[in-house]
């Protein structure tokens, strides 16, 4: 046997053992273990660089037995080619590999992520503790304070919210300025705010935390339940046309019907809505049939009035009403007492004359 011939035996033995480590690559890839994935792998590259060598080698002996270029060219490429279903195999085991990185990869990054999160939470946890203690030792010191302060100041009195729309714009604006924007820890400005609304619409706010976020929640949902400007708007608007007809001229009834006209108007003047219904002006005055005379009597323009002049500066004009007609009251009773002196007196005089 030629040295080309045992050189050519010992490479079909290498390839015949590559083909085994090949066949197996099926079995390896549907385990889908890295660790026995990269060993098999490493296997099948050490038996490809052994043959390479010894094609390298091959062709150094057929050159020496001075076998031609086009002959030493035709064998290399027929190699090559039958090497080529390895290089294949090397490439899928490469690439499940690779699978299994990302795969691997985005599982960790999926737990450092919830790992993080876990983080955050117990980090946002402390601080909340932290902001509590805050607020229950400012709570301490705010109550010691008011204690200390309390026989001093009056005690500030606030209406309870009734639930109502045309309720809200008075309740919210005295409780915004004496309580919201105060310096008292939100808990305590939660504890006003249950206090200070009915039960029904405590009903919507008693569910939530008794924390800084809960009171912020518990605002929004009465602000967005009772607070918007559409629904506020209309509430005043009907209460200015359901005043009622007041054809007399008692002051108590004119009174009456001044503070909610004044109560609404102020209102929507200071919600920029008043000038849509100044066209109920004259609907207005004409409800008040007892004073309506002297109403307008000042004023000859009185047809152009809107709302601010009806309600008038400082509500002067149904003021000066009220306090003209509780006069002519007042000088009418005064007016009786003395005709029932002057009466008693002369039936006195009468008796004595008679009595002579």
């Amino acid at each position: 046997m030629t040295t080309l011939d045992q050189f050519e035996k010992k490479i079909i033995i290498k390839t015949k053992t590559l083909d085994f480590a090949v066949q197996d690559k099926d079995r390896i890839i549907a385990r889908n273990k890295e660790n026995e994935l990269k060993k098999h792998l490493q296997l099948i590259q050490k038996r490809l660089d052994e043959i390479h060598e010894l094609k390298y080698e091959f062709q150094e002996i057929m050159i020496e037995n001075e076998k031609t270029g086009d002959e030493i060219g035709e064998w290399s490429n027929k190699f090559n080619e039958d090497l080529l279903k390895y290089d294949e195999a090397v490439g899928e085991i490469q690439e499940k590999i690779e699978v299994i990185n990302k795969s691997s990869e985005a599982a960790n990054q999926e737990m450092e992520k919830n790992m993080e999160e876990r983080r955050l939470e117990k980090k946002l946890g402390m601080q909340k503790a932290e902001e509590r203690k805050k607020e229950d030792l400012l709570l301490g010191k705010v109550n010691s304070s008011c204690n200390s302060v309390q026989a001093k100041l009056p005690k500030l009195v606030i209406s309870k919210f009734d639930g109502s729309h045309f309720d809200w714009f008075r309740f919210w604006n005295q409780f915004e300025t004496e309580i919201d924007k105060s310096n008292l820890p939100n808990v305590s400005k939660f504890s006003y705010l249950k206090e200070l609304v009915i039960p029904r619409v405590r009903t919507a706010i008693d569910g939530l935390p008794f924390t800084s976020e809960g009171y912020t929640r518990a605002k929004n949902i009465l602000e967005s339940k009772y607070g918007k400007p559409s629904e506020v708007c209309n509430a005043h608007v009907q209460s200015i046309m359901s005043l009622p007809h007041i054809s007399s001229s008692s002051p108590y009834k004119i009174h009456e019907f001044s503070l909610k006209l004044q109560s609404s108007v102020q209102a929507l003047e200071t919600m920029g809505k008043l000038r849509e219904i100044n066209g109920y002006v004259r609907l207005t005055i004409d409800k008040l049939q007892g004073i309506r005379a002297d109403l307008v009597r000042t004023d000859d323009s009185w047809k152009e009035w809107k709302f601010p002049q009806l309600v008038g500066p400082r509500e002067t004009r149904f003021l000066c009403l009220i306090q003209n007609h509780q006069i002519e009251v007042i000088v009418t009773i005064v007016d009786l007492i003395k005709l029932r002196k002057i009466r008693k007196l002369a039936f006195t005089v009468k008796s004595q004359t008679t009595a002579h």
